[in-house]
């Protein structure tokens, strides 16, 4: 459903960041309307049930006469082709390519971004909506700032299927961090739908196509050593959350690929920050165990109280993708947190299932909601983010007493929280919270400073 509130502070830009009124802005009547000012990519393979939803969302747009809509069919064995034919006889904005053989997204988009003639280049994800003036606005401030080299805003989250911006089951929201290149260095934050100068492919080269999921990270990040981005603070896009997605399945591991390939930017960044900002703890934390070597497994110990990030292999071990350790700690060595995807629910035998265990809930525990409302197990769906509080034996194991529903975006990944059991260093293992942890040349180790 539509958030009136939030659609009357969409009317208008923060003006003393964006420096102008964008509604007085009117891009369709002040650019050159013998070129495309947005080029939408939309990158297609087996989305039959999605392509037609995808192109009347982009058609909807208020700069519809202004978008180019370049379809990218990636030797799909459905028929969107036929749809896309369909939309090409009513409008004259689409431009369809199809390669015989599959091929990576990234690949998709370079593809299509080649063959774009709009000033500013979109990716536009086929199970993924808009607000219908969304383009515009961030095309807008692009219009205005020419020191941006890319706009991003925030999104909703559903479940649902071809559902719209303007009608839709909500299920969560995503509103974004103001840009910091610091920060993106540690966490992505751009979002699903942001727009960019087709500039920056000439200064930038195009995605990186050795990645599944995480080339568009990699590509921000390339570009953000130099350029200046804009978090346009209104909710513009509808993102559908789903665990079957290929790019949740790689994302972890190519996190790190990425993090680690521009993490040596952090000292030259914090250098150029203002010296009036305040960092927050954890940025804190990790630029002081930046500044030396990272540990190493060796430097574990049983006993040590740690938090785990990591996430489900193909064959279903857990790979740490980060470790933090904490120097000091108050609370009860059997204390312990699980944080993870639901993937099956036992209702008969009262069990949920979250990474590679199986998790017995007994008479008492309390559920509660994203708005902290205590609901039942009947109100779980396989999908959901959890967060499990309990305490860990090894006698007993982990027993959960008390569950939260946390909004997760990577359906891989985990989180563990308790003490180092066990260590294995010629297997390079650890078991914490009963859990064996893989460690392994990707896993970034730090020392969390309590100051």
């Amino acid at each position: 459903m539509h958030d009136d509130k939030q659609s009357g502070m969409a009317q208008t830009l923060t003006q003393d960041l964006l420096e102008v009124k964008t509604p007085e802005l009117s891009i369709c009547q002040s650019a050159d309307k013998t070129s495309p000012l947005v080029s939408a990519i939309v990158s297609t393979y087996n989305a039959e049930r999605l392509i037609r939803g995808c192109l009347e969302d982009l058609e909807a747009q208020t700069i519809a006469d202004r978008l180019e809509i370049i379809v990218v069919d990636s030797g799909s064995q459905q028929n969107e082709w036929a749809i896309v034919k369909e939309f090409q006889q009513r409008y004259d904005n689409i431009v369809y390519l199809r390669t015989a053989k599959r091929e990576g997204v990234y690949t998709a988009w370079n593809r299509g971004i080649q063959a774009a003639s709009g000033k500013y280049i979109t990716n536009a994800n086929t199970d993924d909506r808009h607000k219908q003036d969304a383009f515009e606005r961030m095309a807008a401030v692009l219009e205005a700032r020419p020191d941006i080299a890319l706009v991003y805003a925030n999104v909703y989250v559903n479940k649902t299927e071809n559902e719209t911006f303007e009608n839709h089951t909500r299920v969560g929201a995503y509103r974004w961090p103001d840009f910091d290149p610091v920060k993106l260095i540690y966490k992505s934050y751009i979002g699903p739908q942001p727009v960019w100068r087709k500039s920056m492919h000439e200064k930038y080269g195009y995605f990186d196509e050795s990645f599944a999921s995480a080339g568009d990270r990699e590509f921000w990040l390339r570009m953000a050593g130099s350029e200046t981005f804009f978090h346009l603070d209104e909710f513009l896009g509808l993102f559908l959350k789903t665990p079957t997605s290929v790019s949740h399945r790689y994302r972890g591991r190519e996190a790190q690929r990425v993090y680690q390939r521009y993490v040596h930017r952090l000292a030259h960044l914090k250098a150029a920050q203002s010296v009036t900002s305040t960092p927050n703890a954890e940025a804190t934390n990790r630029e002081a165990t930046l500044m030396n070597p990272l540990l190493v497994l060796n430097d574990l110990k049983v006993g040590q109280r740690v938090k785990v990030k990591g996430e489900l292999s193909e064959d279903g071990a857990f790979v740490a993708l980060e470790i933090d350790l904490e120097s000091s700690v108050n609370t009860s060595i059997d204390e312990a947190v699980i944080e993870g995807v639901i993937r099956s629910i036992g209702q008969q035998s009262n069990t949920l299932r979250l990474l590679n265990r199986e998790f017995v809930l007994l008479d008492g525990i309390e559920i509660n909601d994203l708005q902290r409302h205590i609901i039942s197990l009947k109100d779980l769906r396989a999908g959901d983010g959890l967060k499990l509080k309990g305490k860990y034996s090894e006698l007993k194991g982990f027993a959960p007493d008390k569950i939260k529903i946390k909004e997760m975006i990577d359906f891989n990944i985990g989180k563990l929280q308790g003490h180092i059991n066990k260590i294995d260093r010629t297997k390079k293992t650890l078991e914490v919270v009963g859990f064996t942890v893989m460690v392994d040349e990707y896993t970034m180790i730090f020392l969390k400073v309590c100051k």
